[in-house]
């Protein structure tokens, strides 16, 4: 249920970056999510149409793009993206070395695509 809070947030930080509350309406939102962030995406875009009805951004996409996660391994260095699919793999797999992990939890507006008034 955490979702509406996101989608909230979400509509809160794009309405205060339009240059006014009459502004054009909004096409598409993307937000940066990542494999980790315990983000349901299907909920999130429900809510986010909930409550973006009445303001600029009703009836825009939203986008969530994943960033996956960063494990390096604290051993010989190896770096490999996690993409939250597969096993996690605790320990490199070239030289058996621990990995600790990078990013995996980010969770942000990246960008808005407005309507043309001219056009």
């Amino acid at each position: 249920m955490h979702e509406a809070a996101i989608a909230q947030g979400i509509l809160d930080m794009a309405m205060r970056a339009l240059p006014s509350p009459s502004s054009p309406r909004v096409r598409v939102v993307r937000v940066v999510a990542g494999v980790f962030s315990g983000c349901e995406r299907e909920s999130l875009a429900m809510y986010f149409a909930e409550l973006s009805k009445g303001t600029p951004l009703e009836g825009a996409t939203l986008e969530v793009v994943s960033k996956p996660a960063r494990l390096i391994c604290r051993q010989c260095g190896l770096a490999r993206d996690y993409h939250d699919t597969g096993d996690f793999a605790a320990n490199c797999e070239r030289c058996g070395g621990a990995n600790r992990m990078e990013g995996g939890n980010e969770l942000f507006l990246e960008s808005m695509e407005v309507e043309d008034n001219d056009k």
